[in-house]
């Protein structure tokens, strides 16, 4: 049962409807129900579907989110497999994300689209730990877009890049900074951001049952000034012509409808808010009438949840470094990288070619090699970061690390990276091995496996029903298994009875 404190709903009463409150408190008792986002990086929607008719899935569309569903499981599933230690999930298929917080990405896609006609180039995702709605932008984009992913703690930033890597983001760039950095670090830079804003959470109360239990109108205040910092170096980081969304998963008019007015007031001849009345199915339930939109629970069956847009007329700033607003040069190479040399590149591409029939040739991106005393990394950077950018934002992580290579005497050894394998391996055509769940449930423990075929031999790429799941290496019908430690379980057990 949720704990609500009596002020919170005080508070809350002189915000909602009076005939609408109960409802609103009764819901606020019921469980949440759980919600996917399929990811369409590594399968469709419709092969999906198959998928989860096999598993005795039920899908219950998101009407915002077209690759969004909820999801009813059958119950000795729910008792032996936790959702996040099924196949789907550890192969990336699927991402479990509460479905008002899909709103987000697919409104800032939307409204952009329908105002330039094209995805943007380089979004922002300011606040983006733990990565649903960067992932998701990923996808719908299918990686046209250049995401820069910003996350102040230190504790969440390998959270977001394993997730990054669990689903397939090739097209990121990993930043540590305080949001209200970017308003003078890139002005007029990003031609989209979102800012999902730290907040009260109340509209989390059916998934933290503390949520409201020690709410007071002081921290509120409090949340709404660093909200209203965040929201003005957004727009100032934001290019003209730019869309920015704003969002949050509380229900409190300081921090939705409040913030958003100061930062229409601030500038008055350079932001309209972009009106949300038609966004999706049935959203003049949650349409308010400032154009936002404010998802209440006891409407949608879900968490709460508030988003606005708005576009950028002008320049909110005189500083401008117009060096960062397109892709200026390739990355300069120091320190440990260097540009690949002619021979060693070669050498590269024909292992691909001839051991994985896969032309690196087909990737997007500028190649660099990370040098050490034991071998040379070859990694692939996105091509419209830009050497500005680059050197400004000092990114904490990007680009994919693609093969480690070994000098032995005069010959170059090769051992494929995880995160290629994950990234590209639906595409390589040879050393490919497929396996089935039991195999695959003995690579996840950290077990090694056999095959009947003794003449694949060196790094193979192993798939279950055509995903890629991880590399190992052959040797005489042995498979050892070369997955990283962190994505090795303790136990799993798929086959329920």
């Amino acid at each position: 049962m949720a704990e609500i404190h009596p002020d919170y709903i005080h508070h809350i009463s002189e915000q909602i409807a009076p005939d609408e409150l109960s409802d609103f408190l009764a819901i606020c008792q019921s469980p949440l129900r759980v919600s996917i986002r399929i990811n369409t990086l590594k399968i469709s929607v419709n092969e999906f579907k198959v998928l989860a008719e096999q598993n005795q899935w039920q899908l219950l569309p998101v009407p915002w989110c077209e690759s969004g569903f909820w999801l009813e499981r059958p119950a000795n599933q729910l008792e032996q497999i936790p959702l996040g230690n099924t196949p789907e999930h550890l192969l990336g298929l699927i991402y479990i994300q509460e479905a008002s917080s899909m709103l987000p990405a697919e409104i800032l896609l939307k409204i952009y689209q329908q105002h330039q006609a094209k995805f943007p180039e380089k979004i922002l995702d300011m606040a983006a730990a733990p990565g649903s709605k960067t992932t998701q932008l990923a996808a719908i984009t299918q990686q046209q877009a250049l995401l820069f992913a910003n996350e102040l703690s230190s504790s969440r930033l390998k959270s977001l890049a394993n997730n990054f890597r669990r689903t397939g983001v090739v097209n990121y760039c990993l930043l540590h900074k305080d949001g209200q950095d970017f308003s003078t670090l890139t002005p007029d830079t990003f031609d989209a951001i979102l800012l999902d804003a730290p907040c009260g959470g109340e509209g989390t109360v059916r998934k933290d049952p503390n949520a409201l239990k020690h709410w007071a109108i002081e921290n509120v205040l409090a949340n709404a000034g660093l909200q209203q910092k965040l929201i003005e170096a957004a727009f100032i980081a934001l290019k003209d012509n730019g869309v920015l969304v704003y969002s949050t998963c509380t229900l409190s008019r300081e921090e939705n409808e409040a913030i958003c007015h100061q930062l229409l007031q601030a500038h008055p001849e350079q932001c309209s808010t972009i009106s949300l009345q038609h966004v999706f199915p049935g959203s003049d339930k949650a349409w308010t009438p400032e154009g936002f939109v404010k998802i209440w629970p006891h409407i949608f069956d879900s968490e709460g949840f508030f988003v606005a847009a708005f576009k950028k007329l002008s320049a909110a700033t005189n500083n401008s470094n117009a060096e960062l607003t397109k892709s200026v040069g390739k990355i300069c190479h120091s320190g440990y990288w260097s540009n690949p040399v002619d021979d060693l590149m070669l050498s590269i591409k024909r292992y691909f070619l001839e051991h994985f029939a896969f032309d690196l040739n087909s990737l997007k991106g500028q190649f660099l090699v990370k040098n050490d005393k034991r071998s040379e990394t070859l990694w692939l950077f996105p091509s419209a970061l830009g050497n500005s950018l680059f050197k400004t934002l000092k990114p904490n992580r990007t680009g994919i690390k693609i093969v480690e290579c070994f000098t032995r005497g005069r010959k170059i050894q090769f051992r494929l990276n995880h995160e290629c394998c994950i990234a590209f391996g639906k595409q390589f055509k040879h050393h490919v091995v497929s396996v089935t769940l039991e195999q695959l449930q003995q690579i996840y423990l950290g077990k090694d496996i056999t095959i009947e075929d003794k003449s694949i031999t060196g790094d193979c790429v192993i798939v279950y029903e055509g995903q890629p799941a991880g590399i190992v290496r052959a040797i005489k019908g042995r498979l050892k298994n070369n997955l990283p430690r962190e994505l090795l379980k303790d136990r799993l057990n798929w086959i329920v009875t």
